[in-house]
């Protein structure tokens, strides 16, 4: 078995707790909207929301760059893979949906959940899974994709996206004149599938050797410029629409995403882990699967510790313990699910 990255299980788990806080709504990604709000928490809500939203896109690069250097089948691709997730997303859902049923969300009946399952999903934090669904579908045509693409081709896609959705979206923000038309676009720039594909060049193709510490540093002060821009955009929408469109503050997250992939790609080739943490964070990265499946209904259950400890330290801590309780408590329950061997293949 082909020993994990480390750097991979690292920016996992750093990403489940982006979407844990990503979903956290008025307790602390959409605190800017609570009545009477601080300045000081408004902003360092806006702020948390940007960085949050990296969360998406480190996945997208692991599995690219797991999965896209990969030879498999038609045959193995649509059985170890596509029907794993399709698997995954309506047994959870189903799981879902009978909490759902519990706590009075809905009045349940067979109809509904295939309505639901089919047409809007059973939870809005489930989207990841119909998009995963359909890159895995794609996978077989991807994969001879990205091993014709040359270089140059990568840093041209790259380019593009920051082009065709970083600079136009935020020009189009910054002006009022909304986002640019869909036709304007290509869709291998647009986030998901770029994401995706250049997992497979970040992991496969790209010289680290080469990215020294000076180019680090370029990459962070690049990534705060953008942050500046998103955060400055975050505030004029809120200021001028009252609110903040998605495309605001994700339009130039890529620069982010790639300092924090750097960053952690170049830590653990500097300074490798031992075994023991090898096997923890192995271990650790291997649940996080499992903690996004569980995270809607643990968020619901440990309610309770965010309102017992906000009055005594103030709103966006009791958010960030809770948050990491969460990611605790999915992490902890996946371990001990994935000890029955037939939960661990779906998960």
């Amino acid at each position: 078995m082909k020993e994990k990255r480390m750097d991979f299980e690292l920016m996992r788990l750093l990403a489940i707790v982006l979407v844990v806080f990503n979903h956290s709504q008025g307790w602390g990604f959409e605190l800017y909207q609570a009545p009477g709000v601080s300045q000081v928490n408004l902003n360092l809500s806006l702020l948390l929301g940007i960085v949050c939203k990296i969360a998406v896109p480190l996945f997208l690069l692991v599995s690219g760059g797991l999965l896209l250097d990969r030879e498999e089948p038609i045959s193995v691709v649509l059985r170890k893979r596509v029907l794993r997730i399709a698997a995954v997303l309506v047994v959870f859902s189903a799981i879902l949906y009978l909490f759902w049923w519990r706590w009075g969300y809905v009045q349940p009946s067979p109809k509904d959940f295939l309505r639901r399952l089919f047409s809007e999903g059973i939870s809005a934090p489930y989207w990841y899974l119909y998009l995963y669904l359909g890159l895995m579908l794609l996978l077989p045509l991807l994969r001879p994709m990205a091993r014709a693409l040359e270089d140059r081709h990568f840093l041209y896609l790259a380019a593009l996206h920051l082009l065709l959705y970083g600079v136009a979206y935020s020009l189009g923000a910054a002006f009022g004149i909304g986002p640019p038309n869909g036709s304007l676009r290509l869709y291998l720039a647009e986030p998901y599938l770029f994401y995706f594909l250049m997992g497979y060049y970040l992991a496969c193709r790209m010289d680290w050797q080469r990215f020294d510490r000076r180019k680090l540093g370029i990459s962070w002060l690049l990534a705060a410029a953008a942050v500046a821009v998103m955060f400055a955009l975050a505030r004029l929408g809120l200021s001028r629409d009252g609110e903040i469109p998605i495309n605001y503050h994700t339009s130039l997250i890529a620069l982010p995403v790639f300092a924090v992939y750097a960053s952690l790609h170049r830590l653990c080739e500097m300074h490798p882990p031992g075994p023991g943490l090898r096997r923890v964070l192995s271990e650790l990265g291997g649940c996080v699967f499992g903690a996004y499946l569980l995270e809607g209904i643990l968020r619901h259950y440990l309610g309770p510790l965010y309102e017992a400890l906000q009055p005594h330290i103030h709103v966006l801590p009791a958010c960030m313990i809770w948050v990491l309780a969460v990611t605790a408590c999915g992490l902890g329950l996946t371990w001990l699910m994935r000890r029955i061997p037939a939960v661990r293949k779906l998960l």
